[in-house]
């Protein structure tokens, strides 16, 4: 947590993964586990404000598991839904046709990574009419996923596409921590205002909150 708080992080949303086969913890060991995090991070990081959320991989059997507020985002009716990245675009319409059905608010997790989005706009248009929430990875955006895919989310940027950028952090090495480059990315790109809305504004009017 030392490396969000350096660069100016105050409040963080855990995205355990959720996958059948792959992922399995229980959702009773996951808030176990994270109120020993809470805890922990309190001591050295006071101001620093934790949330659970979580990472579901969509199937058919994870859609009956959203009813369990613990596989959603902060116990809210937020749904980070994650793909398998060939996932035909048809498919990805049907799942979160189920969750809109359920009143929940689809958020696509790192919707770069996923084929079905890459070949121009019309997919993705597709779903924000729908009322996806789109997220991208801090890496993606300073181009550390190569040329290709830093090009195709600068378009997206570009063209008010993108709701909200994330971590993706799984580690203090490779995977970690790089929203403060990212953040000043699209501040160069897109102005200080739409950098808020990126990191700050959007995801706290979708959790309820006013800060």
């Amino acid at each position: 947590m030392e490396l969000e708080y350096e660069q100016g992080v105050r409040n963080v949303v855990l995205t355990p993964h959720c996958r059948e086969g792959m992922f399995e913890v229980s959702s009773e060991d996951r808030l176990e586990i994270y109120k020993d995090t809470v805890r922990v991070i309190s001591q050295s990081f006071p101001d620093m404000n934790i949330y659970l959320g979580c990472e579901m991989y969509m199937t058919e059997k994870s859609l009956k598991l959203l009813d369990n507020p613990v596989n959603r985002m902060n116990g809210s009716m937020v749904v980070l839904m994650e793909f398998d990245y060939g996932v035909e675009f048809s498919l990805m319409l049907k799942f979160i046709s189920s969750v809109l059905a359920r009143n929940y608010k689809p958020i696509i997790a790192h919707a770069e990574r996923y084929d079905c989005l890459k070949g121009g706009s019309h997919n993705l248009d597709k779903l924000k009419d729908m009322g996806c929430y789109i997220q991208v990875n801090a890496d993606a955006v300073i181009g550390r996923n190569g040329f290709k895919t830093k090009f195709l989310v600068a378009g997206w940027l570009k063209e008010g596409k993108v709701d909200l950028v994330a971590s993706d952090a799984h580690s203090v090495k490779g995977r970690t921590v790089r929203l403060k480059k990212a953040y000043d990315n699209i501040c160069k790109r897109c102005g200080a205002e739409v950098a808020k809305q990126l990191f700050q504004t959007n995801a706290s009017a979708l959790f309820g909150r006013n800060k």
